[in-house]
């Protein structure tokens, strides 16, 4: 089964309590399989805003025209405009999102969002906002024992905002092995927003497993 393929397996529908969306893609091989999910966005929750913000790099692995005719929207580049604009394209994402989703989140932008680097639109948006942030990385084999990277993760998880799920052991696009570092479904990254914007509201208690498992000591 190819990366972040659709797996046969009963596709869920967590509730959902925004009315908008900020979807970021960035540039790892499974973003090949975004416009499956974008597809199932679309059926699963008919009423929700979706707006995607892509990297240049996720361009290497899905065109922006493909992203903006199934949402039927233009795509945001995460890209400084060159001319000016009414409002700041940060502050416009920023005010606009109601939560936001990192799908795939590349070890890349996980590691600039955890140093809290402000270089692009998206990265500004995503460090000024106190909104919920969802990352469902998609990293290298090996990658998820680099204490380096354990370290970010352990930085997000200490944001009140931010929640990183684990990944899944499954075929990876680039070696053909089964092996941990796959991104997580959809799905499952829709439920760990949900649960965050519920604790952020304080009408529940923070999940254990919204905590990424590499964090952990």
């Amino acid at each position: 089964m190819p990366e972040n393929a659709p797996s046969g397996k009963p596709q869920l529908k967590p509730a959902l309590g925004v009315r908008r969306l900020l979807l970021v893609t960035t540039g790892t091989a499974s973003t090949a399989f975004l416009p499956f999910w974008l597809n199932w966005l679309r059926d699963g929750y008919p009423d929700l805003q979706v707006r995607a913000a892509m990297t240049a790099s996720a361009q290497r692995f899905v065109t922006a025209q493909t992203v903006s005719l199934l949402l039927g929207i233009d795509v945001t580049h995460d890209c400084w405009p060159d001319q000016a604009r009414p409002r700041a394209l940060h502050v416009e994402l920023a005010e606009w999102a109601e939560a936001s989703a990192v799908f795939p989140a590349s070890a890349h932008f996980i590691t600039r969002l955890a140093l809290g680097i402000c270089d692009t639109p998206v990265m500004m948006a995503l460090q000024c906002t106190s909104r919920p942030i969802g990352l469902a990385p998609s990293v290298p084999p090996g990658l998820e024992a680099n204490p380096v990277y354990r370290a970010h993760l352990k930085a997000l998880g200490r944001r009140p905002n931010v929640a990183v799920c684990r990944t899944i052991v499954g075929r990876g696009a680039t070696t053909g092995r089964n092996e941990p570092g796959v991104a997580a479904p959809m799905w499952e990254l829709i439920r760990l927003i949900e649960k965050r914007r519920l604790a952020l509201a304080g009408t529940e208690s923070e999940p254990a497993d919204a905590r990424p498992a590499a964090a952990d000591p």
